[in-house]
C-alpha cells in the first residue's frame, strides 16, 4: 500500500484525488491546507484520513510514502527540496520549478539522496499517446515534416493570481510544457534552432501569448502556441509525407484521426479510469520497484524542457498589447 499525502487543495488536487479511486493499492492518507473548510471537504469527498494545516507536518510524517505537490508554481522548488531532504518521494505538478537552474539543482539533489521525483505530465502515460508513437514509428503518414500544436486559455486578469506574478506567471511557464513535451516525446533528434515571439500582459511583464518555432536537425519543424489571454481549441496536427494526423486535446489524447489517401480513420484509445490514472500507476510501480525516476518520463526530460523554455524566453522577440 502506497500512502499518499497532498499539499495544496486547489482544482488540480480535486482531479488527482478523484483519480486515486481508479488506482489499486493506494490510500489518501493525509491532505494539507491552511483552510479547514478545504481539508474537511477532501476528507468527506475523497476519503482522506487526516487533514493538517501545515505542509511540513505532512512531508515529515512517517505515515506518508508519496507527496503530491499541487501548490502555485513559485512554491514548487521549496517543497520538492523539503521532500527530498526528508527522503520522501514526490510527484509535483508542472512546472517542476520556475527556472532551469532550480530544476537542475533539484534533479541532482534527488539523485544524491536517491529519492523518487517526477513532474506530473499525464499526457505521456495515456495509452493513446503510446499508440500514436507506434503508428508514427510504423510510418502511418510517412516521414514527419511538421507538427503544429497549441494550448490557449482565456484567464481574466487578477493581480493576486499567480499566473500574473512576475516571478511565477505567464503562459510559457504555465502551459508551454504541453506542446513542447508532445513534440520532444515524438521526435528523437537534437534541436537545430529555436525562435519565438512573446506578447506581454498590459499590467505586468509576463507573457499572455507566446509562439515558438523549433527546427530539429534533419527532422521536422514544430510550430507551437500558448496563451492565457485567448481561447482556441487545443489541437495538434502532425503532417507527414503521406498524410496527416489531427488530435484534439493532444495532451490527454483518447483518440486521433488519420487523414490519408483522401480518407479519414478515427483511432479510439480509451482510458482505463481517467487521464491521470496511468500517470499515478507509473509512480506507484516505480515506488514498489525501488526506482528514483520513471523510465517513461525521467527527470532528465524535465530538466531538458526547463532549459528549452529558458532558451525560448531568452530568444523571444517581445511585443506589448496595443
Amino acid at each position: 500500500m502506497i500512502h499518499i499525502g497532498v499539499i495544496g487543495l486547489g482544482n488540480i488536487a480535486h482531479r488527482f484525488c478523484k483519480s486515486l479511486s481508479y488506482v489499486d493499492d493506494v490510500e489518501l492518507t493525509m491532505v494539507a491546507s491552511r483552510s479547514r473548510e478545504k481539508g474537511e471537504y477532501f476528507k468527506k469527498t475523497y476519503g482522506a484520513l487526516q487533514w493538517v494545516d501545515n505542509y511540513e507536518e505532512l512531508i515529515s510524517s512517517s505515515q506518508i510514502d508519496l507527496v503530491y505537490i499541487a501548490l502555485p508554481h513559485g512554491m514548487h522548488k521549496k517543497y520538492i527540496e523539503k521532500c527530498v531532504l526528508e527522503n520522501k518521494a514526490c510527484l509535483c505538478e508542472k512546472p517542476f520549478s520556475t527556472n532551469y537552474e532550480d530544476t537542475k539543482m533539484l534533479q541532482e539533489l534527488a539523485q544524491e539522496h536517491h529519492v523518487f521525483c517526477m513532474e506530473a505530465l499525464k499526457g505521456v502515460f495515456v495509452p493513446g499517446f503510446k499508440k500514436l508513437k507506434q503508428d508514427l514509428e510504423g510510418g502511418v503518414i510517412g516521414e514527419i515534416l511538421r507538427i503544429e500544436a497549441n494550448f490557449e486559455s482565456a484567464v481574466p486578469y487578477n493581480e493576486k493570481h499567480y499566473l500574473f506574478s512576475k516571478t511565477q506567471g505567464g503562459a510559457l511557464l504555465d502551459v508551454g510544457i504541453y506542446p513542447l513535451s508532445f513534440c520532444l516525446a515524438l521526435i528523437n533528434k537534437p534541436i537545430k534552432y529555436v525562435s519565438s515571439e512573446m506578447v506581454l500582459n498590459q499590467h505586468v511583464d509576463v507573457d499572455d501569448y507566446t509562439n515558438m518555432c523549433l527546427k530539429f536537425d534533419n527532422g521536422p519543424t514544430c510550430f507551437l502556441e500558448v496563451a492565457i489571454d485567448r481561447y482556441r481549441k487545443r489541437i495538434a496536427r502532425i503532417v507527414g509525407t503521406n498524410g496527416f494526423i489531427e488530435i484534439e486535446n493532444y495532451y490527454r489524447l483518447n483518440q486521433y484521426t488519420i487523414h490519408k489517401n483522401g480518407e479519414s480513420k478515427v483511432v479510439e484509445c480509451p482510458y482505463e479510469g481517467d487521464d491521470m490514472t496511468d500517470e499515478i500507476n507509473e509512480v506507484v510501480s516505480c515506488l514498489k520497484n525501488g526506482k528514483i525516476e520513471s523510465e517513461v518520463y525521467p527527470m532528465s526530460m524535465t530538466t531538458h524542457l526547463a532549459l528549452l523554455m529558458q532558451e525560448i524566453k531568452e530568444k523571444a522577440e517581445i511585443f506589448k498589447h496595443d
